[in-house]
């Protein structure tokens, strides 16, 4: 369980890695040095690191020998961020990666295969134009907690294909992230995990709009649940959640969508929530989010799902009249003071005392 330092700047010293001042220089060093267990410290340099060369790291470590690769500024342990041009390519399991800030004119600009790998305090940037780009692709179970993620500038023609994209394996925990693209999270068919989005930003790109928040595609196998809460939709054309496949009540997985607040751009098509699969079985729970500037909260779902139907607003939700934020579009989310807008928020946030006997 070694530590081991890189620094793209580094002069002297003899490049074995085992201090600042004998830090590795070329990132091969450190793909082909790392063990289980061992942590690299990436010290960031006067320019951007890298030239958009493939950077893969392919050691697996275990629960309790993780690999942790994490960048500073000047100081070990500043929380500053490694800055980098390489496209990555995570295939180990057990890796957590630290302010790592990756941009690049790539699809994806990072992708992650190994199990149980979690990504913390990152940016994740995508500048590749034409159409299909991802800024993460999520192969297997992976969390992504306190993380930006963004496509600027290109659009999406394949459903489920999204800024974070989450491919047929095993599901994504997001926590606290700001996701910006075209689409925004997309999912193709949840397998054995499960997909926890809380506290995230899900809105336009640098120089795109965002249609869709998520595209999800959740039935695969018969487990796997979806836990969506505490989110923010903002400006979105079409659609802030879109639904392309539901798992049947026996299916045995929990679809809660609670307490997300959806904003919408005011165009004639543009839907809270909607549903696309023509088979609406599933049991989904909505409760306590709130709407405005959307042509209707809900779309497609079958009545007699909890807060279904077009016309059946889910478990007290709130309409707002106002955006709530205080400039959303300058990715300012702080609740504002209008009466239809935050400060509605404010009073009908819950729990404010406990109701129970």
């Amino acid at each position: 369980m070694a530590i081991y330092y890189y620094d793209p700047d580094v002069s002297g010293g003899n490049d074995d890695g085992t201090s600042e001042a004998n830090a590795w220089s070329d990132m091969s060093d450190v793909t082909g040095g790392v063990a289980a267990g061992d942590t690299v410290y990436f010290k960031n340099g006067a320019s951007r690191d890298g030239s958009g060369a493939d950077v893969t790291f392919a050691t697996d470590a275990s629960d309790t020998t993780q690999i942790r690769l994490k960048g500073y500024s000047s100081t070990i342990e500043d929380d500053g961020l490694f800055l980098t041009n390489d496209k990555f390519f995570f295939n180990g399991s057990n890796h957590r990666i630290e302010n790592f800030d990756v941009n690049n004119a790539l699809r994806p600009a990072v992708t992650t295969a190994g199990e149980n790998n979690l990504f913390q305090n990152c940016k994740i940037v995508s500048t590749y134009s034409s159409v299909n780009s991802r800024a993460i692709e999520v192969q297997m179970e992976a969390s992504l907690v306190d993380c930006y993620f963004e496509i600027t500038d290109s659009q999406n023609s394949v459903a489920k294909l999204g800024c974070v994209y989450v491919t047929g394996g095993d599901g994504v925990c997001m926590q606290g992230c700001v996701v910006r693209g075209y689409t925004g999270l997309g999912i193709v068919d949840l397998y054995t995990s499960a997909c926890v989005v809380t506290d995230c930003i899900f809105t336009d790109a640098t120089n795109k709009g965002m249609n869709v928040g998520m595209e999800l595609d959740l039935e695969y196998n018969s487990n796997g649940h979806t836990w969506i809460a505490n989110n923010t939709f903002y400006g979105f054309t079409d659609s802030g959640i879109q639904v392309y496949q539901m798992s049947a009540h026996s299916d045995h997985k929990h679809f809660v969508v609670m307490n997300n607040v959806f904003w919408g751009d005011n165009s004639g098509s543009c839907i809270g929530i909607e549903n696309e699969d023509a088979d609406p079985t599933a049991t989904v729970h909505f409760i306590k989010n709130s709407f405005g500037n959307v042509a209707s909260p809900y779309d497609g779902f079958a009545i007699g799902i909890t807060g279904a139907a077009a016309n059946h607003a889910g478990v007290s939700d709130v309409t707002l009249t106002a955006d709530p934020f205080v400039n959303g579009a300058a990715m300012d989310f702080r609740l504002n003071g209008a009466g239809g807008g935050g400060a509605l928020l404010r009073a009908k946030s819950t729990p404010l005392a406990y109701t129970g006997t």
